[in-house]
């Protein structure tokens, strides 16, 4: 045992009392320092996990998220798909009379409507307004009691129902060729190809001269189709 007087013992006690709480204070930073650290972890984890499940939810519904820059590239698609325009020609019993502007598959109606109107003396019970009209066509409104050749485009599914469901392979885009039995795609662009080279079909046997086209599939052409 050591000797001290009463000075020393208090000096001792008071080295002592320091070193215990430079001791404590440096636990207690080591657990603290522990502590905060698996939190943050545990946090960004759950964060990860967070977005994980959502994703998988959104794949396991069947949605499929964009990116925003595919979002973007498929709209400015989008944008500039538009339809083909065409011109056509109405005359007749019509408010203003002229060269038309239509999308391609509009019928006479919508280009009646364009030129303002049918007048008073128009006989629209003559007239098949349900007609799709075709590019570079000319179409006549006529007026009560006026006469008009039977083969006037306008007058198409007045005159009877056998003639209506004829196609004028002189007038018929590609898209119309291709309905008709034996017509497929590549033979429809021959008869275009056809027409646009040697001119007007004069008459339906000479639908014989395309390529590809015989007596075989004329048989099954020739009551369904008209050049005038």
């Amino acid at each position: 045992m050591l000797n001290l007087d009463a000075n020393q013992k208090k000096v001792l006690l008071v080295v002592a009392t320091v070193l215990v709480l430079l001791v404590t204070a440096h636990i207690f930073r080591d657990a603290f320092a522990k502590g905060s650290e698996p939190v943050a972890v545990r946090e960004k984890q759950e964060l990860m996990l967070g977005n994980h499940s959502q994703n998988t939810g959104q794949e396991l519904s069947g949605e499929v998220v964009p990116r925003e820059s595919e979002s973007a590239q498929y709209g400015s698609g989008e944008d500039k798909l538009s339809l083909k325009k065409i011109k056509v020609y109405i005359v007749g019993a019509v408010r203003y009379p002229g060269v038309i502007e239509v999308e391609e598959g509009s019928r006479l109606i919508d280009v009646l409507e364009l030129a303002g109107g049918a007048t008073e003396e128009a006989d629209l019970e003559r007239v098949n307004l349900a007609l799709r009209v075709q590019d570079e066509g000319m179409y006549k409104i006529p007026k009560i009691g006026e006469e008009l050749s039977e083969q006037s485009p306008a007058l198409l599914g007045a005159i009877s129902k056998q003639e209506q469901q004829k196609i004028n392979i002189n007038t018929a885009d590609e898209a119309t060729l291709d309905t008709l039995p034996g017509i497929g795609p590549s033979k429809a662009k021959r008869i275009i190809e056809y027409r646009e080279q040697n001119g007007p079909f004069k008459s339906i046997e000479e639908l014989k001269n395309v390529s590809g086209i015989g007596e075989k599939t004329f048989e099954q052409l020739k009551d369904l189709i008209t050049v005038n």
